[in-house]
């Protein structure tokens, strides 16, 4: 799977993946300027919605989700469509 390094422009809310394949909010943020680098797009479940795009990186260890429509970089929207 492809990664990318990208610089959050904003703060953005992270998930986990709980054991029935849904997103879970963490109650965390991670802060904008942080540098991240991230998975390759991948569709998910998350508040009963099906097929949201989202990418996935490590912190402390855990995976952590974020939604690509929440990061605000315009062109994670069009990486991998």
């Amino acid at each position: 799977m492809s990664t990318r390094q990208i610089t959050l422009p904003k703060d953005v809310r992270t998930f986990q993946n709980t054991e029935k394949g849904q997103l879970a909010q963490t109650g965390k943020h991670i802060p904008k300027g942080t540098i991240l680098i991230i998975s390759g797009p991948v569709t998910v479940n998350h508040d009963h919605k099906d097929g949201l795009r989202a990418v996935y990186f490590s912190l402390d260890q855990e995976t952590r989700y974020m939604l690509i429509s929440e990061i605000g970089l315009p062109e994670l929207e069009e990486w991998h469509k």
